[in-house]
């Protein structure tokens, strides 16, 4: 598949060109990890986090990382931070040093402690998913409860949704070329960009 196949798939599809900046770093404990996020990722940032035990939403807003309870594990051996400007991936599995990922939209200066960098050019794809339940109250300070059945009450950081609505995650996909494939196009990496209320079909 030739390249200009690929612009017209592009134009057809509405897909943006983009750079996709990616670096790693070793060893970081979650509380740097959540610092770095932080101080990467911009305002509105969201985290997923899980241990053994449960998985849970946190929040950064005025220089610190909320919970919709109040209180931030700090146990934990996966996390994913997100915002409009990127996504930050930690892991630590028992018993070994943790390594984190961190993807990138736009250019940025170096970031010390960070190596491995890498720019490759990609078409962007916007997808979005519905969030298990529905808002038991309107959005309050920034958080919505959602209840379904199966799963219980899960609060998300996001406003501007009225009791019963939807919330949806935002995600984007990258399409490239697949090496060594004859010019097949195919999704080579993905990130989680956000929670936003969902629209009415």
């Amino acid at each position: 598949m030739t390249m200009e196949v690929i612009d017209a798939v592009a134009e057809r599809r509405k897909l943006k060109a983009v750079d996709l900046h990616t670096c790693t770093r070793q060893g970081l404990s979650l509380a740097e990890a959540l610092e770095q996020a932080g101080t990467i990722l911009g305002d509105r940032v969201a985290a997923l986090l899980a241990n053994a035990d449960t998985h849970q939403v946190l929040a950064y807003a005025a220089g610190a990382w909320q919970a919709a309870d109040g209180d931030v594990p700090w146990d934990a051996w996966s996390l994913r931070c997100f915002s409009a400007v990127g996504e930050l991936r930690w892991r630590q599995p028992i018993g070994t040093r943790s390594r984190t990922v961190l993807l990138l939209d736009q250019a940025t200066p170096k970031l010390p402690g960070w190596s491995g960098w890498t720019t490759r050019p990609r078409l962007a794809l916007e997808q979005r998913t519905l969030v298990w339940g529905s808002a038991t109250a309107s959005s309050s300070d920034g958080w919505t409860s959602l209840f379904e059945a199966r799963v219980g009450t899960v609060a998300v950081p996001v406003e501007g949704v009225q009791q019963g609505g939807r919330v949806q995650l935002r995600n984007r996909e990258y399409l490239g070329e697949v090496k060594d494939a004859d010019g097949t196009i195919a999704v080579l990496e993905e990130r989680l960009v956000g929670f936003s209320p969902a629209k009415e079909a």
